[in-house]
């Protein structure tokens, strides 16, 4: 039969989760349920609820999204953002792209000679600034005005 109380009056817990925890680890080391009940003053029914299998502490929310791997990259992201300028990266990025990948351009004076062979040269960073230059898959280098027809022909 449930509970019935008078009216504008409810329920309220006289326990709180620390006691529900002790009386639950009091319970495994051989304490009886009665006893915890008597001990902790928390209901029979809640301590049986809670050594079942059915129990599962939940949180407020949803789920967090990134996991503590990605976590601890985000700390460390914010944490050293301000040391290092964007500029910086840009840099450093370049030169180990350039440093790992070699990278070869073709010379615009040989390109106006349909006859002469390519000359492959080194590539800087700024080759890649001033010669407008892209790399496809296959790291072969192609001009950008060659591959990105204007507007103003259209």
């Amino acid at each position: 039969m449930p509970k019935t109380f008078a009216p504008g009056e409810r329920y309220k817990k006289n326990y709180d989760e620390r006691n529900i925890e002790q009386a639950v680890e009091a319970i495994k080391k051989g304490l009886s349920k009665k006893q915890a009940f008597k001990e902790y003053g928390i209901p029979r029914a809640t301590l049986q609820f809670r050594l079942s299998n059915k129990f599962k502490k939940t949180g407020h929310g949803p789920p967090p999204i990134l996991t503590q791997e990605e976590e601890l990259l985000v700390h460390w992201i914010k944490e050293y953002r301000e040391s290092i300028s964007e500029e910086i990266l840009n840099i450093e990025a370049m030169e180990l792209f350039i440093d790992d990948i070699r990278i070869e351009y073709i010379d615009e004076c040989t390109e106006t000679n349909e006859n002469a062979s390519l000359e492959n040269k080194s590539l800087n960073l700024s080759n890649i600034c001033d010669n407008n230059i892209i790399l496809d898959q296959t790291t072969k280098i192609v001009d950008i005005n060659d591959q990105i027809p204007s507007y103003a022909e259209k």
